[in-house]
């Protein structure tokens, strides 16, 4: 039985797998239009063939305390591309590097990852490419949604 396939990319300076089941697509990002009191984590929203995409900053609403603007930012910002309920989300990574499949199933992250990264992720792969921890998507974005809810 095949496994899902895991995109490696980097969020917050770390190496990370994302699987590929949730991914519509990997884009590099070049405009991205600022929403006057967006919720932390909201970086603003960009389009994507005609169709407005909510971009989030996954180092901002994974590991807030250590988070910068300048992170990671030279060059053009990739984002990930996902739907929740008929709603589009880029969101922003630092790297893309491959996709990769895990060896066996998911084991539990054992370690202490800081910041909130416990909130955000599934467990840890073992891959061709090194042991990498596998964040889901669908929570960041929903971290941001509570984030919001909480805020409002």
């Amino acid at each position: 039985m095949m496994q899902e396939q895991l995109l490696v990319a980097s969020i917050a300076g770390r190496r990370v797998a994302i699987p590929s089941g949730q991914i519509l697509s990997v884009i590099e990002l070049d405009e991205i239009e600022c929403v006057p009191r967006s919720p932390p984590g909201v970086a603003g929203l960009t389009a994507l063939r005609s169709r407005v995409l909510t971009v989030i900053d996954c180092a901002q609403v994974i590991d807030p305390a250590n988070y910068s603007d300048e992170d990671g930012r030279a060059g053009e910002p990739y984002a990930v591309v996902i739907d929740i309920d008929d709603y589009g989300y880029a969101l922003l990574v630092e790297d893309v590097e491959d996709v990769t499949e895990p060896h066996d199933k998911l084991s539990d992250a054992k370690a202490d990852l800081g910041g909130g990264w416990s909130n955000f992720v599934i467990g840890v792969a073992e891959t061709s490419v090194g042991a990498l921890v596998v964040v889901d998507p669908v929570r960041i974005v929903r971290g941001v949604i509570a984030g919001a809810t909480k805020a409002a």
